[in-house]
């Protein structure tokens, strides 16, 4: 049932879905960059997490595109190395599960949930900026 309506939705708008190629441009960028800046280290990082995954992408995403970024055509901005390595040492503390409880509870139980999504993206904003 899901399938034969998510096959309806791509028949619908695919070929009249304009910034497709924008989209799907910006989608290559960020993951070339995940993958340059963590290769193979992904796997073993608490990144290799779906939910988790879903925020670095997001915050990366915001890092070089900007919080309300437009589909206008942008300069990506460089993310700076150090960046890339708070996100990196919180990894670390998120597998040891020193974070904050709600930010825990974020990633463990209701993951699929928006307000769960918000905390760990603001966590995430936050450690990376600082």
């Amino acid at each position: 049932k899901k399938q034969k309506a998510i096959d309806g939705v791509y028949e619908k708008y695919d070929t009249s879905f304009e910034k497709k190629h924008k989209i799907e441009r910006r989608f290559d960028f960020i993951m070339d960059s995940i993958d340059e800046n963590y290769g193979d280290k992904i796997q073993f990082s608490a990144y290799k997490n779906k939910t988790l995954f879903f925020g670095l992408f997001g915050i990366i995403y915001e890092l070089t595109y900007g919080e309300k970024a437009s589909l206008e055509k942008l300069t990506p901005k460089k993310i700076t190395k150090k960046h890339w390595s708070n996100l990196m040492a919180e990894s670390d503390k998120i597998e040891k599960r020193k974070i904050p409880i709600t930010v825990i509870d974020a990633i463990t139980r209701r993951t699929t949930d928006l307000s769960s999504r918000k905390i760990l993206f603001e966590h995430l904003r936050k450690i990376v900026n600082a």
